[in-house]
């Protein structure tokens, strides 16, 4: 049964209304681990101090100013302290609202409106103390408001479920955008400000700032609304968002474009009064000064972040003293950036998150660590399965390597010191060891190199024994059957796995007539038969050529150069099909000498590099923006820039399924599933004809795709790592 994928309120009805055998026997999934505490999403301080809420996609955590744990709430997804501290509330996993004693703990019981009632966003009132909420029950969509004093209620009906919340200061208006659709609302006593914008922010009570990003300039276009009168009063330029207001709104702090200066901005006028510069000009290469700011509750301190392009560089925050313009303080001991800066309501203790997710705190007067944390950096950017399905080795924000068993239910193995943020994690077939390469400059360039052996917990670092391994590698990767590794520098590398002896070194030369060129291994990718290993990447001449160079481990010497395509296309999507033949979707957008919907499917011989087939899929109504082959080539996929999808099945070029929202797609394995993930955030399991089988249910701080998605080698479990998270489905049995 083929089925086609539409809107989401109507998808859920073709799910259930699907009555194929396929989807009668289809297995619930079920989440049978979940890895870490989750990046930081919000960062609150109760009203007195005691206690620090900290907002993840695992709920709430409660720690000490110290960050000592004190309690954990995960079903307070989106959690929200009250105004008095006395409240926190949060949506559940099955997007039902509650409402915890912030200091027992407990919950409060409330009759709910309803139970079909499905909540997306909260947001309490700063001076009245109610709780609004936004969500939809059945066809209604809805704001509701609860209040101590009569419980919950409907305040009034919306036309999208899907806000984020903000109060102004005053609690008098309440601004509401949906960030997939850019509209806003403002709610109040006066008339309601309707326009689009990609983010908003409140400046003081009665002034709301729209930002839209600028297509093709850095930065974005700023617009005050006057919300008395539902009027614009002025526009200007940022260069990024948000500024930095004090708590009357009559500054604001920006970030500039050099990495020395930031900005002071009358908000009355929008113009600059003030460009304070750095506390000291000779800062790293590469390191930015006034990134991140953050007023004292009094207004008489501003702190002001760093950032730096390399993720190892040490940053730091610096208190300005806004009486005599002199830099006060430093707090020191943070990596690559500062996400947020947030004050404690006396002013006598600052809390930081660092780009990697450690948090700390600090006495202002002293300058001294109060507390540091690097919990919720447990789980960092890259996972990769074992071979049995049974194990996952995934990098942290700290440079460690970890490998979790989910039988165990815990970490196992721990592998520290790898330099800098591990990026690449690639788990050996048939066995235990695991190659990874870390990134340290915001390009992404491989760094620091290792191979680990989980199967010898007394010598575990086996780097040395893969001669030239650690030294100008880029790509590398295990042969199918896991007995030999190759590593792609300048020289092509064959290692044999478990001995490290060198097979081949095979010096890499383009061929004479690309004088001038060079070329930049993106992945390398080896044949099912383990006969060919072909590496791809782009060839740097007068154009720009999507290339591929396959190395034939049998005749031992390079065979053939395949350009992806003439055109110069800029998406280039390759696997080997069973038969050891390349199969390569290409792409071509408008600008790249395409057509709208473009999306070509050929079938390379790997001896020649001669292109044996070439046909044109059809379907997409937009410009292509991302292209998907199944792990043997079986079935292709792509999404078009109005986020539409199309799978086709590559043996007869037939359409298989159109899906609407789509934002990334990945088949299992053994290419009998894929996953499709929306633009919501919702993960749909398909089978390979285009079947729905099943939903993975999502969270409610889940509601954009974010992540990426790894399916078990056994193509029964699926991994979906997110938000410094983790979490692990059983798919089927």
């Amino acid at each position: 049964m083929r089925v086609r994928l539409i809107p989401l309120n109507i998808l859920i009805l073709v799910v259930l209304l699907i009555s194929s055998p396929a989807a009668g026997q289809a297995e619930t999934p079920t989440l049978i681990a979940q890895i870490g505490r989750g990046a930081v999403q919000s960062v609150e301080w109760y009203p007195g101090g005691e206690y620090v809420l900290v907002s993840t996609a695992t709920g709430a955590w409660i720690y000490t100013p110290a960050l000592h744990d004190v309690a954990h709430l995960p079903e307070a997804h989106l959690a929200a302290l009250s105004p008095d501290g006395q409240w926190i509330a949060g949506i559940d996993s099955g997007f039902q609202l509650h409402i915890w004693d912030a200091h027992t703990f407990e919950p409060r019981d409330f009759e709910s409106y309803s139970p079909d009632f499905r909540a997306y966003s909260l947001s309490w009132n700063p001076i009245t103390g109610d709780l609004y909420c936004v969500g939809e029950s059945g066809v209604e969509d809805f704001m509701m408001v609860w209040r101590a004093s009569n419980g919950l209620g409907i305040e009034r009906y919306v036309n999208n479920p899907r806000l984020q919340l903000q109060w102004n200061p005053q609690g008098t208006h309440l601004a509401a955008h949906a960030q997939r659709s850019g509209e806003v609302w403002v709610w109040g006593d006066n008339p309601t400000l309707i326009t689009s914008a990609d983010a908003v922010q409140w400046q003081d009570e009665t002034h709301l700032i729209t930002y839209s990003w600028r297509d093709f300039d850095y930065g974005a276009d700023a617009k005050v609304w006057d919300v008395t009168t539902a009027a614009p009063v002025r526009e200007f330029g940022v260069m990024g968002y948000p500024l930095a207001f004090t708590h009357i709104g009559h500054l604001g702090a920006a970030r500039e474009d050099s990495p020395f200066v930031f900005s002071i901005i009358d908000s009355t006028s929008g113009e600059e009064v003030m460009r304070p510069a750095s506390p000291s000009l000779n800062a790293p290469l590469g390191q930015y000064f006034g990134i991140t700011f953050a007023w004292s509750h009094d207004d008489l301190s501003l702190a002001i972040g760093t950032s730096s392009i390399n993720r190892t560089e040490e940053v730091s925050v610096v208190l300005l003293d806004w009486a005599t313009l002199e830099y006060t303080r430093a707090f020191s001991g943070l990596s690559k950036g500062i996400r947020q800066i947030v004050w404690s309501g006396d002013d006598r203790t600052l809390l930081v998150v660092d780009e990697r997710q450690r948090i700390s705190t600090f006495d202002v007067e002293t300058g001294e660590t109060i507390g540091s944390t690097d919990a919720h950096g447990l789980v960092g950017e890259s996972m990769a399965w074992s071979a049995q399905g049974d194990r996952l080795a995934f990098g942290t924000m700290d440079d460690r390597l970890l490998v979790w068993g989910l039988e165990q239910g815990e970490i196992t193995h721990v592998f520290p010191n790898n330099g800098s943020p591990v990026w690449d994690i690639q788990w050996q077939p048939n066995g235990d060891r695991i190659a990874v390469y870390t990134v340290d400059h915001f390009l992404n360039d491989p760094l620091h190199h290792h191979v680990w052996d989980a199967g010898d917990p007394e010598n575990p670092e086996v780097t040395e024994l893969y001669k030239g391994f650690s030294n100008g590698i880029s790509r590398f990767a295990w042969s199918p059957d896991g007995t030999l590794l190759a590593g792609f520098g300048g020289t092509l590398y064959l290692w044999e796995s478990q001995s490290g002896d060198e097979r081949a070194a095979i010096p890499f030369e383009l061929p004479d007539f690309t004088t001038g060129a060079s070329f930049s291994c993106d992945y390398m990718r080896w044949s099912p038969s383990g006969q060919f290993v072909t590496m791809f990447g782009l060839q740097y001449s007068s154009s720009n050529f999507l290339t591929s160079y396959t190395y034939d481990v049998q005749q031992k010497s390079f065979i053939n150069m395949h350009v992806a395509d003439e055109l110069d296309r800029n998406i280039y999507v390759a696997r080997w099909r069973r038969d050891d033949q390349l199969i390569g979707l290409s792409l071509a957008q408008l600008w790249a000498g395409g057509y709208w919907g473009n999306v070509t499917l050929e079938v390379v011989d790997p001896s020649s590099g001669d292109i044996m087939s070439r046909v044109l899929l059809e379907g997409l109504a937009h410009d292509p923006a991302h292209g998907y082959l199944s792990p043997f080539g079986a079935y292709a996929g792509a999404i078009d820039t109005g986020s539409n999808g199309m799978i086709w099945d590559t043996s007869t070029s037939a359409t298989i399924a159109w899906i609407n929202d789509a934002v990334n797609m990945v088949w299992s394995p053994d290419e009998t599933r894929l996953v499709v993930q929306r633009t919501d955030g919702s993960l749909w399991i398909l089978e390979a004809d285009g079947t729905i089988l099943a939903q993975i249910p999502t969270l409610p701080d889940m509601q954009t795709a974010v992540g990426e998605l790894y399916w078990s080698p056994d193509s029964r479990q699926l991994a979906h790592l997110h938000d410094g998270v983790i979490d692990v489905w059983q798919v089927s049995m």
